[in-house]
């Protein structure tokens, strides 16, 4: 019966402290539970203002900066069409402008030929004699004049070698056109 009554004394001394253990365990828990609850209601007020706070002020901020930046785009795409539009039409020009001067040297090119080979034909002319007419008992009035030596020009006999040399100082050979003499009307 000892050992009745050793487990009964247990039990009296163990049903008190578990009641103790329990009403702590319990305050403990209540209180926890009262944290969490009070955490959970500033981090709802903290996300509820931080949503707020991007709805009315970041997103339109952001979508305002988007707007300008595809405005940026926009502005930018069409200063590159422009500025590639005037450099190809300035290059394009330039192509012409380079084709009109090759064609317009071609055709100071030819002339310069031309002219070549019509001094070349006339000096080759020149180098025979003057044709003399076969008329009995003609004679010239003065002897063929010496041909100038390489690279010299000879002037006509009397007329001093310049335009204004010519008779009566009118730069013509012709005396009629210099003397303001006109024909016609």
């Amino acid at each position: 019966m000892q050992q009745q009554a050793n487990a009964n004394t247990f039990r009296s001394l163990a049903e008190p402290l578990a009641r103790e253990l329990v009403e702590a365990l319990d305050v403990e828990h209540r209180r926890e539970i009262e944290y969490m609850y009070q955490e959970q209601l500033q981090l709802r007020t903290e996300l509820q203002r931080v949503v707020e706070l991007m709805q009315k002020e970041i997103v339109p901020r952001e979508r305002l900066m988007h707007e300008m930046i595809e405005n940026m785009q926009k502005s930018y795409e069409a200063a590159t069409a422009h500025m590639h539009a005037s450099l190809t039409d300035q290059i394009n020009k330039s192509k012409d402008k380079t084709g009109q001067s090759i064609s317009q040297r071609q055709q100071l090119v030819d002339p310069l030929r031309e002219m070549e080979n019509e001094l070349n034909r006339i000096a080759k002319l020149l180098s025979h004699g003057p044709v003399a007419p076969e008329i009995r008992g003609w004679k010239p009035s003065s002897p063929p004049a010496g041909r100038p030596g390489p690279g010299g020009t000879a002037s006509p006999t009397g007329y001093g070698g310049s335009p204004m040399g010519y008779p009566g100082g009118t730069g013509s050979p012709y005396p009629a056109f210099g003397s303001g003499v006109r024909f016609g009307n």
